[in-house]
């Protein structure tokens, strides 16, 4: 075939696979901000299928065979000419496989342990430590411990030592504890309150963790078995329009609390994740209190209890809901903190490739935890070799042809299909790709830990808090600098295919190599339009349609009008009254139901939310006469009233809106 030919074929497939991936991407997730109103979308989600054990571990033992095979086979195509470039693909190549080998180890099987009976006569202290976030965030989670079944204290462990945050705990029946100093963050604010209070169980939770009522039930008959310190949860989000979510159904964490926990289960390596967790009160002052010398003081302090022959059990049962990261800012700094404690734990005495009282297989399990962020450096050399090679022609292996494909394609084939059967269902390749090139970038800035030790304060990842509404250019400057690369690697390719400048080309090899950088260029920009498109508000809004009457500030005669969502700022309802302007003040009512569930029970039946909101907002609908109003809450009636008002939003059925589908089917 002419390279003329052969070139413009290339350009061509480049400008339509980057127009189709974006057009496909905008498809399927519609307007972030929009989707979770639409609750038609929810029931097309179909649960994820179950694969028989058997055809789990043989593709996985036919993939790791076929790919041992490969790489050995690759040792004998190196280029002589350009040793190093061929190692480094080889190595790439070679990590991809012992992260293979990892994940098929640590979700060889999945162990649900049954839910035990709670026993009655614990003392439980729930734990709740904050430092900065909005208070409404808290007054949620708060308002949820006083809807949980089992007897129990709540304190608040207020590390920021604001008055109103010590208000809103007297006003809810929780104690609020602040200590003089704040020396070790988050394990520090814990360790205090442990010797201010007695509890034989401490439950933690995060400030956005919004208990569900059985959320003591469902994990205190794990502490029957004296050997068992922790029982810790799976980590559900509500606020589907994160920067994480995709369609709701799938969000960027799914692989690790729906298969690789329950996965290392089996290997007694299951790891406390900080909320929402249960803890013995006995086996944390066995070690000396919860781990301060790292920054993820919760693998740390892990591995710490199974040295000391403690155990972690990992439960499937839903005990809490909390908020996602909503920005790629959030994200990213979550992920640097993590990877950062992660070197830190790998340097301290405790980590798993020396500490003593680890079985082979836990070494192995707590291992692959922490160098998952060496992810970060085969994902930057997978990017730059074929950026390298269009630009200098420089090729990492010294032939390419139907030889090569025949087992190229296997490989990656083989590869993909374990990778799919071993996540049971929860595993996406796209998504998957995807959001690990956006995080490869941070996860390599973390690996020089491992040789200061150093890192970065502990800082709170901000939820729910005010989102700068700009786009986060400095964070996705890496990745347009890569996509520019991308790019003009890409002309150049076409280019020498066309005609030969400075090095002389193979058409065919370059034409794959174009594709490769294309796939690259097409992961990255993708990934960078759904964090630039992702929705900014600063609270999530419920998609929660109930009836309302409102009417003007100085008027009596109430009016009638249905939400379409409601926030713990604000609310948008429709109402075919008289137009309503910009700043207009209203008296709103909504109907609640009132459950008696709780510490404290209201009275059963119905009874009436009473708030005072602003108009921010009107719009017209496309059909009909009504009038769609967005309103700010200035104020509600009482402490009641506000309390109701959260419990309203955050009620197990909306918590779990969008997590149903994916929780583990009971065996």
């Amino acid at each position: 075939m002419h390279p003329a030919i052969i070139a413009a074929i290339a350009g061509l497939a480049t400008v339509f696979a980057l127009w189709l991936a974006l057009a496909v991407e905008r498809w399927t997730w519609g307007k972030p901000s929009r989707y979770p109103e639409d609750s038609a979308a929810y029931h097309k989600i179909r649960r994820p299928p179950r694969y028989p054990e058997f055809l789990v571990r043989g593709m996985v033992i036919v993939a790791a065979a076929f790919t041992l095979y490969y790489l050995v086979w690759r040792l004998s195509i190196f280029n002589p000419d350009a040793m190093w470039f061929s190692w480094l693909l080889w190595a790439a190549e070679a990590y991809g496989f012992v992260t293979f080998l990892l994940f098929a180890f640590m979700t060889w099987k999945l162990v649900h342990p049954e839910t035990p009976p709670p026993r009655e006569g614990i003392s439980v202290d729930i734990m709740v430590p904050t430092y900065g976030e909005p208070l409404d965030v808290l007054r949620a989670t708060l308002v949820g411990c006083s809807h949980t079944s089992y007897p129990h204290q709540t304190f608040v462990l207020d590390d920021a030592g604001r008055p109103e945050v010590k208000a809103l705990a007297a006003e809810l029946g929780c104690i609020y504890i602040s200590r003089p100093t704040h020396e070790g963050a988050k394990a520090g604010n814990l360790n205090y309150a442990l010797k201010q209070t007695g509890g034989q169980l401490v439950a933690v939770l995060d400030a956005d963790h919004v208990p569900l009522p059985e959320f003591l039930d469902n994990t205190i008959g794990f502490f029957s078995d004296s050997s068992v310190a922790v029982v810790q949860g799976p980590q559900l989000f509500y606020n589907l329009d994160s920067f994480q979510h995709e369609r709701s159904s799938w969000h960027e964490q799914r692989v690790f609390y729906h298969t690789i926990m329950p996965g290392k289960n089996r290997t007694g390596s299951a790891f406390w994740c900080g909320s929402p967790a249960v803890l013995r009160r006995s086996a944390l002052e066995a070690i000396g209190g919860v781990a301060q010398e790292t920054v993820t003081e919760d693998l740390h302090t892990t591995i710490r209890l199974v040295r000391h022959g403690y155990r972690v059990v990992y439960t499937k049962q839903p005990l809490a809901v909390g908020l996602s990261p909503a920005t790629i800012d959030e994200y990213l700094g979550q992920r640097f903190r993590w990877g950062q404690g992660a070197m830190q734990v790998l340097r301290s005495k405790d980590s798993p490739l020396r500490a003593s009282g680890l079985t082979i297989s836990q070494r192995i399990n707590f291992l692959a935890s922490t160098i998952t962020y060496f992810d970060g450096l085969q994902l930057l050399a997978l990017l730059a070799i074929p950026v390298i090679t269009l630009l200098f022609g420089i090729l990492p292996v010294s032939t390419f042809g139907w030889g090569f494909v025949a087992r190229l394609a296997p490989y990656l084939a083989l590869t993909f299909l374990a990778n799919t059967l071993l996540g049971r269902g929860t595993y996406n390749l796209w998504y998957i790709e995807r959001y690990s090139l956006l995080r490869a970038f941070t996860f390599a800035a973390t690996l020089p830990t491992l040789l200061t030790g150093r890192a970065r304060p502990f800082r709170v990842t901000r939820k729910g808090d005010d989102i700068n509404p700009a786009p986060p250019w400095r964070q996705v400057l890496p990745h347009l600098i890569t996509i520019g690369l991308c790019f003009i690697a890409a002309v150049v390719g076409v280019l020498h295919i066309i005609h030969p400048f400075w090095y002389q080309p193979q058409p065919t090899v370059l034409a794959v190599v174009i594709g490769w950088t294309v796939l690259n260029a097409v992961l990255l920009s993708v990934g960078v339009d759904r964090l630039l498109s992702v929705s900014r508000r600063s609270r999530y809004r419920f998609p929660i349609i109930t009836e309302i009457s409102w009417h003007l500030s100085g008027e009596k005669d109430w009016r009638i009008g249905h939400s379409v969502n409601l926030s713990a700022s604000g609310m948008s309802f429709e109402h075919s009254g008289p137009r309503l302007r910009m700043g207009d003040k209203l008296e709103v009512s909504i109907g609640f139901a009132v459950t008696g569930a709780g510490d404290t029970p209201p009275a059963e039946g119905e009874s009436r939310i009473l708030l005072t909101g602003r108009v921010v907002g009107t719009y017209q609908p496309r059909s009909g006469d009504a009038q769609r109003v967005g309103l700010t809450i200035i104020s509600f009636d009482s402490s009641a009233g506000a309390n109701n008002y959260s419990y309203l939003l955050h009620n197990p059925a909306n918590l779990l809106r969008g997590e149903q589908i994916f929780l583990p089917p009971k065996d």
